[in-house]
């Protein structure tokens, strides 16, 4: 099996790593070429266009996105099915499949289905999870889309997901992005509740040790969890005195509570908890807000804001 990859951050890149290393054979492009060299000689073949990468398939194409939401998905899609483009001829034909593995909104995400759909190419929907340590863990994918398709590419999902069966087909196009949101959703709230805690721990009288705390809760505690792990870990990195109190992301949470609405559910945890990231970001942080910018670094990867006493903070 052969995959075209488009989007090699820090996700992309350590999928295509494991899809590699377990005999897939993958053509490979990103905006920028650092990710290059080293992919190269784990055996990618790489070349320097979106639509490159789908022209170099044969047989049956699949073409997974790794890119940010919005634009880059319309603007790659586009690239390679042959509008807005100056080739007016599609590199892909019926019966090819687009994956978006990425955070979309579902509804963008079922809008490219039906464009797609009347030119006979298969687009599905698949909200990852996992993290930078994916690699080694393996995800865990939630697949939106025709199960026809769904069925082409489930080997794949095998070789890339957690062992423990760490992928489901959710439905119709839609609604594997729908489901990541919602999980993303929760994540902000459960991210904030931990942050939340620790803070009042860390203003008690007994000058506990958060660190250890948070290890001995993963040692079968109630609140046992990834999160709670990487809180750990947050709190022993010798860098996170300097993390400053602010808090970016919460677009998929804010996704969540707008598909709330639309369904008439009340969500006020997820709500209060997107609007701390707010708070945060007026200058307002505080410890709770630094152990989540903190957590969202340990997990995924996500850039923070370091503390400096020359201009207050600054962002890596």
């Amino acid at each position: 099996m052969i995959i075209g990859f488009i989007g090699l951050g820090r996700m992309g890149n350590a999928m295509a790593r494991r899809l590699l290393r377990h005999g897939v054979g993958v053509i490979a492009y990103n905006r920028s070429s650092d990710p290059y060299p080293s992919l190269k000689q784990a055996g990618a073949v790489i070349v320097q266009s979106a639509r490159e990468v789908a022209s170099s398939l044969k047989g049956r194409k699949i073409i997974w996105l790794m890119v940010p939401q919005g634009k880059p998905v319309d603007e790659l899609i586009s690239e390679m099915v042959g509008a807005y483009s100056n080739t007016p001829l599609s590199a892909l034909t019926r019966g090819d499949i687009i994956i978006d593995g990425g955070n979309s909104n579902y509804l963008d995400s079922r809008r490219r289905a039906r464009g797609l759909k009347r030119k006979g190419i298969y687009f599905l929907d698949i909200g990852t999870s996992g993290g930078i340590t994916g690699e080694k863990d393996g995800w865990c994918f939630m697949v939106g889309g025709e199960k026809k398709a769904y069925r082409v590419i489930e080997p794949m999902l095998k070789i890339m997901s957690h062992p423990r069966g760490g992928y489901l087909y959710c439905g119709p196009t839609g609604a594997g992005h729908l489901v990541k949101t919602v999980h993303n959703g929760i994540e902000v709230g459960m991210m904030e509740a931990i942050a939340e805690g620790l803070a009042v721990l860390q203003t008690s009288r007994f000058k506990l040790r958060l660190a250890d705390i948070a290890d001995v809760w993963t040692k079968k505690s109630i609140i046992d969890s990834r999160l709670i792990a990487w809180a750990r870990d947050a709190l022993r990195n010798p860098q996170f005195t300097r993390v400053a109190p602010y808090v970016e992301g919460g677009t998929t949470g804010k996704w969540t509570v707008e598909e709330a609405n639309r369904r008439g559910v009340h969500v006020p945890a997820i709500i209060a908890s997107l609007r701390e990231r707010v708070r945060s970001r007026k200058g307002k942080g505080s410890f709770a807000h630094k152990v989540v910018a903190a957590l969202r670094q340990e997990f995924g990867g996500h850039s923070v804001k370091i503390l400096n006493s020359r201009i207050g903070i600054s962002k890596r």
